[in-house]
């Protein structure tokens, strides 16, 4: 688990869960996590690729309970209802933060919105690949890709492609050269 540590007056040390923050792309519309990620996606779906303009996503799934809006004015909110999700975007800026399919238990968060990777010059340089030095847990480190037969290009990489989702939100189909 993401820890951080501080020393109590009586020199004892005492961990918490890890806080990360985030924001839009003009900074009004905030929000932090606590604790460890349940998942680190490449998405391929067409509301990811619109919502970001790019053809994938670096997609952060955080449970429920950890994941909070942190502005003063919700208004910023701009709900995007769409199926049994809504999508979350900034009413300024537009920009596209987090995803809430409301039958499970996470919000899916977008990677770049996280103030670690907005405050490097080469995200993947820079964070990604240092996750796992000194013990550090794994945050943004992709797991595998989904929604892979909505791809724009082929990604070569080694991480699993899945068709949709992995079980038991998806069919847990993998995609295959041959096919």
């Amino acid at each position: 688990m993401s820890t951080d540590q501080s020393t109590t007056a009586n020199n004892s040390i005492t961990t918490s869960p890890k806080v990360r923050t985030g924001s839009c792309r003009c900074g009004k519309l905030t929000f932090s996590v606590q604790g460890p990620r349940l998942f680190s996606n490449y998405c391929h779906c067409r509301n990811c690729r619109k919502g970001t303009s790019a053809p994938f996503t670096l997609i952060i799934g955080i449970p429920d309970q950890q994941f909070q809006w942190t502005c003063n004015n919700l208004a910023l909110l701009k709900s995007m209802p769409f199926t049994e999700n809504f999508e979350g975007y900034c009413a300024e800026s537009g920009g596209y933060v987090a995803q809430k399919p409301l039958k499970a238990p996470f919000v899916s968060t977008v990677a770049c919105c996280y103030d670690e990777m907005k405050q490097t010059f080469c995200p993947l340089k820079d964070v990604i690949e240092k996750e796992g030095e000194n013990g550090v847990e794994y945050f943004f480190k992709p797991e595998r890709h989904v929604n892979y037969e909505n791809r724009v290009c082929d990604v070569n990489d080694e991480l699993p492609k899945f068709l949709d989702f992995p079980s038991p939100r998806g069919s847990g189909r993998l995609y295959s050269k041959e096919q």
